[in-house]
């Protein structure tokens, strides 16, 4: 009996420590996997925010060329303005006729 009972634990243990080894081995394999997959995904999210990134940039260097080159259109635009805006005055200061078109004109 005490053979028996001995040869049981004995058969018991070699099989729970088989388990114990298996369960391991599968436990480091899930590990090993799963930390794979964290780092493709970790890669390919990373690739897509620098993609996403790059197209913001160009966009963002777009607009501001746009912007100074609207800016640069305005000031000119205003500049021709102001310009004959000054020609007309000036020609109206020197013109004693345009003067007595005003004055017909209001009178």
């Amino acid at each position: 009996m005490v053979t028996e009972a001995t040869t049981r634990a004995e058969t018991l243990l070699t099989d729970t420590r088989s388990r114990a080894d298996t369960l391991e081995r599968q436990s480091r394999e899930k590990a090993a996997s799963l930390q794979r997959d964290a780092t493709r995904q970790h890669t390919e999210i990373i690739g897509s925010i620098s993609q996403e990134k790059t197209i913001l940039e160009k966009k963002i260097e777009d607009l501001r060329t746009f912007e100074h080159e609207y800016r640069t259109r305005l000031a000119t635009y205003l500049d021709s303005q102001l310009r004959e805006l000054d020609e007309r005055g000036s020609a109206a200061l020197t013109d004693p006729t345009r003067y007595e078109q005003i004055s017909v004109a209001s009178a």
